[in-house]
C-alpha cells in the first residue's frame, strides 16, 4: 500500500507515520511517499474494504488530501499512487490492483517517466519508441541492459514483483499498545468504565517512566460477533494540552463511551496511543490567571470534540491567496495557535461570501441582480493562479441596488463576452 499526499510537506511525516504505525509496523518512506506492508494486518483491519474505510477516517480527521494505491507488491503500489491526477470530492483518490494480473496491466499502461531510474536514459528510450513500461518490458532484456544499466531493469522487476523490493523499515518511536480480554461479554457501555480504567491506568504509570504525555488515544471495543469479528468499535480522543493525567483521560474518554451504542457484545478491549508528546516542566508564572484562560479554552475544545465527534469541531485556516473562495479552509483538531498573516484585501472586501460566485444577468451592458446594480468601489484586479490551473482575471468591484444594499461583484477579463458574478455580501 502506498500514500502519497497531494501536496508533500514535511508537516505530514509525522501524522502519516502515526496513521501506518496503527495499521502495520512495517514501512517506508519512498520518493515523498510511504509504503506499508499491510498484508500481515488485512484480516484484522477487515480486508481491502476495512483498511480502506479506516484510511479515510483517518485521513479526513486530519485534512489530509493523498493518492492511494493497494497492489501486491510495494513499487508496483507506488507507482499506481503517483500516476492518479484527479482527485474524488473528499480529497483522496484510490487505485487497486490486488492480483498480480491486474497490476501487470495497470503497470503496462503506465508512462516510463514515472520510473525514477528510467530518467537517466529517457531520450534514447523515446527515441526507440519506448515510451510506456509495458513496451520497456517487451524489449530484449540483455540489450536493454546492455545500452542502459542494471538498475533500471532491477526496479523494473521490483514494480512487477519478479524482483525482491528490499528496504530498511522505519524505526517506529515509542508506543503504548495494551489488550485486555474480559472475563465476560459486556453489553452496555456503563459495565466497561472499570476495565477501561485499569487500562489507562497501565497507560499512566508507562506515560510517568518514560516521561512523556499523550495527545491522542485510540480505544477498540473488540466483539465477538462473527460478522463484525473484524471491525472493533473504535473511539478516538484527541487532548490539546498533552497530559498524562488518569483523571483528564478518563473524563474525555467516558464522554465518548456515554455516545457509544455498542453493535454487539464486548469481549476484549484494547488501548493504543497515537500521538505523545515529551512532558512539560512545569513552570510558575507571573500571572497564573493567564495559564487557567489557557487551560479553561483548550478544556472546551476537548469537551466540544468529545460531545460532538472529532470532525464536528474545525478551526478557520487562512492562507496568502488573492482568490477569495481559496484564501480561507476548514481544518480538524483545532488548536490555539496564532493566526498567520494574510493578505489584506482591503476595505472593499465584505464579511460574507457566497458558496460559490453565482452568474448575474446582464442588460445594456449592466449587471443586475433583481434589478440593475450601480457600481461604487472599483475595479480591484486580480491576475493569480497560473499554477495550480485555477487562473483568476478578474476585476472586483463594489456594487449597491436600488434598496442601497451593498454587494461585492465581480467581472472575468478573459472572455470575449465578459460575465459578471456575484461573491460576497456586505453587511
Amino acid at each position: 500500500m502506498a500514500i502519497a499526499p497531494s501536496a508533500w510537506s514535511p508537516k505530514w511525516q509525522a501524522p502519516l507515520i502515526g496513521i501506518a504505525a496503527a495499521m502495520t509496523p512495517t514501512m517506508v518512506w519512498h520518493h515523498q511517499a510511504l509504503l506499508l506492508d499491510v498484508q500481515a494486518s488485512l484480516q484484522w483491519l477487515g480486508g481491502v474494504r476495512g483498511l480502506k474505510r479506516r484510511t479515510q477516517t483517518e485521513l479526513r480527521m486530519l485534512s489530509i488530501s493523498a493518492r492511494i494505491a493497494i497492489a501486491t507488491t510495494a513499487p508496483g503500489a507506488w507507482l499506481l499512487a503517483m500516476d492518479l491526477q484527479a482527485q474524488t470530492h473528499d480529497g483522496l483518490a484510490w487505485r487497486y490492483a490486488l492480483t498480480p494480473k491486474r497490476l501487470a496491466q495497470r503497470l503496462d499502461s503506465l508512462n516510463i517517466d514515472w520510473l525514477p531510474a528510467a530518467n537517466r536514459h529517457a531520450a534514447w528510450l523515446h527515441r526507440v519508441g519506448c515510451h510506456t513500461l509495458g513496451q520497456l518490458r517487451a524489449l530484449d532484456r540483455a540489450e536493454l541492459i546492455a545500452r542502459t544499466d542494471l538498475a533500471l531493469v532491477k526496479s523494473l522487476d521490483q514494480a512487477y514483483g519478479q524482483a525482491i523490493f528490499t528496504y530498511a523499515p522505519l524505526k517506529l518511536p515509542l508506543k503504548f499498545d495494551d489488550h485486555l480480554q474480559l472475563p465476560y461479554l459486556i453489553e452496555d457501555t456503563p459495565a466497561l468504565g472499570v476495565f477501561i480504567k485499569r487500562l489507562l491506568q497501565e497507560l499512566c504509570n508507562w506515560l510517568g517512566t518514560h516521561h512523556l504525555a499523550l495527545s491522542r488515544l485510540e480505544c477498540r471495543l473488540y466483539h465477538r460477533d462473527r460478522r463484525r469479528a473484524w471491525q472493533p468499535t473504535i473511539l478516538m480522543l484527541a487532548i490539546s494540552n498533552p497530559t498524562d493525567s488518569l483523571a483528564v483521560l478518563w473524563r474525555w474518554l467516558q464522554i465518548r463511551l456515554e455516545q457509544t451504542r455498542l453493535p454487539a457484545p464486548v469481549s476484549d478491549i484494547g488501548l493504543q496511543t497515537r500521538e505523545l508528546a515529551p512532558k512539560s516542566q512545569h513552570n510558575e508564572s507571573l500571572f497564573p490567571h493567564d495559564l487557567w484562560d489557557n487551560e479553561s479554552a483548550s478544556e472546551t475544545l476537548d469537551l466540544l470534540r468529545a460531545r460532538l465527534g472529532q470532525t464536528r469541531v474545525q478551526q478557520a485556516l487562512v492562507s496568502a491567496d488573492y482568490r477569495a473562495e481559496l484564501a480561507s479552509a476548514w481544518q480538524g483538531q483545532p488548536t490555539r495557535q496564532s493566526i498567520p498573516t494574510v493578505l489584506n484585501w482591503g476595505a472593499h472586501c465584505p464579511a460574507w461570501l457566497v458558496l460559490e460566485p453565482k452568474p448575474l444577468t446582464v442588460r445594456q451592458e449592466q449587471p443586475c441582480l433583481q434589478g440593475p446594480l450601480k457600481l461604487l468601489q472599483g475595479p480591484y484586479r486580480i491576475e493569480t493562479g497560473w499554477w495550480d490551473n485555477r487562473l483568476a482575471l478578474r476585476d472586483y468591484f463594489v456594487a449597491t441596488d436600488h434598496s442601497c444594499r451593498r454587494y461585492w461583484i465581480f467581472r472575468e477579463r478573459d472572455q470575449l463576452t465578459a460575465r459578471w458574478f456575484l461573491h460576497g455580501l456586505f453587511g
